[in-house]
C-alpha cells in the first residue's frame, strides 16, 4: 500500500485486506488504525524500506502458504468489521432525531 513513507499519509489498507490479499506497508502508519489492526492480527508487515519490501514480495512468492494465512487473517479483520457504516449510520440518526 502506498503513501507509507512520506508524509502525506497512507493509503487504504482495506481495500487490498477486502480482497483477501496481504497487505504491506511503509512505516508511516500511525495515523492508520486499521493498518496498527492488521499488525497485530498478522494481516499486514510494515517494510521500511526497499530491501525490506523485496524481501517480504520474495518470501510471499516463495511461500505461498506463509502469504495466504497473512491473506486470511487480512480478510478477517474485515470480516469481523462488516456492517460498520450502517450501524455509524443508525448512531448518527438517532442523534439527529425523527425526521431526519
Amino acid at each position: 500500500v502506498g503513501g507509507g513513507f512520506h508524509g502525506d499519509g497512507l493509503h487504504s489498507v482495506l481495500e487490498p485486506a477486502a480482497a483477501g490479499l496481504p497487505v504491506m506497508f511503509g512505516p508511516r502508519h500511525a495515523n492508520a488504525r486499521a493498518a496498527a489492526h492488521l499488525l497485530a492480527e498478522g494481516g499486514g508487515v510494515e517494510v521500511n524500506g526497499e530491501k525490506a519490501l523485496a524481501d517480504c514480495l520474495s518470501g510471499w512468492m516463495e511461500a505461498p502458504d506463509s502469504r495466504e494465512a497473512s491473506a486470511r487473517l487480512a480478510f478477517r479483520y474485515i470480516d469481523r468489521h462488516r456492517g460498520a457504516a450502517e450501524r455509524t449510520a443508525r448512531s448518527v440518526a438517532d442523534i439527529l432525531g425523527p425526521g431526519r
